[in-house]
């Protein structure tokens, strides 16, 4: 009898299962926002949501979290602000970057040159609170809020060598809280960009592949 098409079976009727390989990230599929939020907070659509967890696996392709200079570390200090001055889900979010002086957020990207768009501030900032963010260990936003102005938006392009993108504060600047961080590939003249990949929560991958 013609055993009809389905899941490969061994000779005593047993399916057989494969093993997918590891999802690995193109460069130029890379356009993917984070938001930093309390777990109870709700996710802004087309954002992951950062929760302080340490770094690791975070679904289709992500690896991302917080880090010291002792290994994967758990950040708990997310706020949520619940403030007309926050302007959007995105920015009413928050967690704080700067109490420890090792400190860090990284995210695993392919080599490649990023746009690193950094929403950084607090809605209850009071004027002269003073907000310092790196990205690769360089300067990439220093701000200092006002009456009027107590969150800001700054982008940067990065070069990434070593498959690690890495936002911290400065060691004193205790205060810097971040909202979101958006982080998109610069592709060359002849670039371009196809599929994308949803995030349960929203998130998306938008560009060229994700490449098994």
């Amino acid at each position: 009898m013609t055993r009809p098409a389905g899941k490969p079976r061994s000779r005593s009727g047993v399916a057989i299962f494969h093993p997918l390989e590891p999802r690995r990230l193109l460069h130029g599929a890379v356009d993917v926002a984070i938001n930093f939020q309390p777990a109870s907070a709700e996710t802004p659509h087309g954002y992951f949501a950062d929760v302080g967890r340490p770094f690791g696996d975070r679904g289709p392709g992500l690896s991302y979290g917080w880090r010291r200079d002792s290994g994967p570390w758990t950040n708990t200090w997310t706020y949520e602000r619940d403030h007309p001055a926050s302007l959007s889900q995105a920015g009413d979010t928050l967690i704080s970057a700067g109490w420890a002086a090792d400190l860090c957020w990284e995210i695993t990207l392919p080599a490649g040159r990023y746009r690193v768009s950094i929403l950084a501030g607090d809605a209850l900032a009071a004027p002269g609170q003073r907000f310092v963010v790196k990205v690769e260990g360089e300067s990439a936003l220093d701000f200092t809020a006002t009456r009027t102005q107590r969150l800001v938006t700054q982008m940067v392009e990065v070069d990434l060598l070593d498959g690690r993108l890495t936002i911290s504060a400065p060691d004193g600047v205790a205060n810097t809280t971040l909202a979101s961080v958006r982080i998109t590939a610069v592709h060359d003249e002849n670039g371009g960009s196809g599929g994308h990949v949803h995030g349960e929560d929203g998130g998306q991958w938008r560009g060229a592949a994700i490449e098994r």
